[in-house]
């Protein structure tokens, strides 16, 4: 939902204005009012905030709501302060000294990092929702949620630092300001953070010894569960559990020199969204794809090079393929009737794994005998329809792309999804990795999922098209049922090709019998 606006430029009416006029006899008065009317939703507004709330209407599907609501952590103000939330909340702290430890910078620098960032992360957040925060707690919050997010995704990588980093920038242990991670330095640190801001958070922290050693950061010295690691990375990509990537940013600039954290953070979310069990490639298919990689132009390069709001928009980056978005046929027909999966096999089409994991790359290709659909593929478990969900509620965002490639990707999955038979026929093409259940439950998941949903009506719309023309042929309709019927097995097909050998053999003998060889 946006936020209200409530500045009012001089002169201008609001929107409650506007019925006092409409009771009036004077009908030139209302006109006038409506034109002077202000914007109640701030669409003329430049600036919006980039952090929204799921809108209402996603939210009233019953089945999905708790989709959009963290399990076992707040980052950022929209969940802070959930009773349900505050086990892992207590731990946030130890962790955030850990990110801090392990770099061997005083914490204070960390903290004027992110004050520097915080009038402008403040702005992200919609109107009203940091009326109990002042500032002072808002950069706390700031600071504890972006520490705890890095050091959180180099330990689930079982990222060392100082060594699988080497870029990573080393402390000068010279300098009287930054010593070695010891007693003394604890002793030092202490003595600065007196009169800081942010002492009280951490002062008892780093009143003890240290508990983990630095460069030695690993998962379960994190003082949670598997299943809570778990749940943690599934809400770090809510769409109202997000932090601003420029406080990220910060925190990443004073301890790392070049894209090291960057291509961390990537390889994170590459992880978490990739299959489990991805196919092996052969030596071909690794030559074909680094022959076929497209090439970008520069234009395409700067818009990928640009710094996300969120983490959840850099996955919404990972899916979507901004070349095939530019190549979108606008001319095709948008419309088309929906057919399952299961139909689709009736009529000669095959299924077939895409190369690449981008929703937006759907291909059909027909000729006389054969058809092929290529869908990227997708691996269903408990965290994928959150994570459909809420990448469908950022595409409802205003500093959101307009083409709703999620929304559409949805759509057309449950246009393909009817019954089990269809999510069983995807999965034994290889499209869909079901670690989620039974196929009905799969089935139902893509049905919840597409309820209410509307699709960019061009999204797909030339292989959607191609479907249609090949669905409604005749002649290739008759083929994929004698083929379907005659040859549904290899040994029907290799009787085949018997017979019509002893035909020909036949024939030959025939021939020869009629015609000797010396004639």
């Amino acid at each position: 939902m946006l936020p209200t606006i409530n500045k009012e430029a001089p002169g201008k009416k609001n929107f409650d204005q506007v019925g006092s006029h409409a009771s009036g006899s004077n009908h030139d008065e209302w006109l006038i009012s409506i034109m002077e009317m202000n914007d109640p939703l701030g669409y003329s507004q430049v600036q919006r905030p980039k952090i929204q709330k799921v809108p209402e209407m996603l939210r009233e599907t019953d089945s999905n709501q708790k989709c959009y609501d963290p399990l076992v952590i707040s980052i950022g103000p929209y969940h802070h302060g959930e009773s349900k939330l505050q086990a892992v909340e207590k731990i946030k702290p130890f962790i955030a000294k850990q990110y801090v430890l392990d770099s061997g910078i005083p914490v204070n620098d960390f903290y004027s990092k992110v004050v520097e960032v915080a009038d402008d992360a403040r702005n992200c957040y919609a109107e009203g929702s940091l009326n109990d925060i002042d500032n002072e707690k808002f950069k706390k919050m700031m600071f504890l949620d972006g520490c705890f997010i890095l050091q959180f995704i180099r330990c689930y990588l079982n990222s060392k630092p100082n060594e699988s980093n080497p870029n990573e920038s080393k402390p000068n242990l010279s300098n009287p300001n930054v010593s070695k991670p010891n007693e003394s330095k604890l002793m030092k640190m202490k003595m600065k953070m007196k009169s800081f801001p942010i002492a009280h958070v951490v002062r008892d922290l780093f009143s003890k010894p240290n508990v983990s050693k630095p460069n030695e950061s690993k998962l379960h010295e994190m003082k949670m569960k598997s299943h809570t690691i778990a749940y943690v990375v599934r809400d770090l990509f809510l769409l109202e559990n997000q932090l601003p990537f420029i406080v990220l940013e910060k925190l990443m600039s004073l301890r790392f020199e070049g894209n090291v954290e960057m291509e961390m953070i990537n390889k994170f979310i590459m992880g978490c969204r990739a299959p489990r069990n991805p196919p092996k490639r052969s030596m071909c298919g690794l030559i074909r794809k680094f022959v076929e990689r497209p090439k970008q132009k520069n234009g395409d390069l700067r818009e990928q090079q640009q710094s996300p709001v969120h983490l959840l928009e850099m996955v919404w980056r990972q899916f979507i393929d901004p070349m095939a978005l530019k190549s979108a046929d606008v001319s095709q027909s948008n419309w088309s009737s929906y057919r399952s999966a299961k139909e689709l096999r009736t009529v000669g089409i095959h299924l077939k794994p895409s190369r690449t994991h981008h929703f937006t790359n759907v291909e059909f290709v027909s000729n006389v005998l054969y058809a092929k659909l290529t869908l990227p593929r997708i691996t269903i478990d408990d965290s994928t329809k959150s994570m459909l969900l809420n990448l469908v509620a950022y595409e409802t965002c205003p500093d959101a792309s307009d083409e709703f490639s999620v929304t559409s990707y949805v759509c057309f999955m449950d246009s393909l999804i009817d019954t089990p038979e269809d999510v069983k026929e995807l999965r034994s093409n290889g499209i869909l990795l079901n670690f989620l259940g039974s196929d009905e439950q799969v089935a139902d998941l893509f049905n919840e999922i597409a309820n209410d949903l509307v699709p960019n009506p061009m999204a797909y719309s030339n292989a959607k098209e191609q479907i249609e023309k090949h669905y409604n042929s005749r002649f290739k309709k008759w083929i994929a049922e004698s083929l379907h019927t005659h040859f549904s097995s290899p040994w029907t097909f290799l009787a085949f090709v018997g017979a019509i050998f002893a035909i020909a053999l036949s024939v030959i003998q025939t021939y020869y019998t009629i015609q000797p060889v010396g004639e």
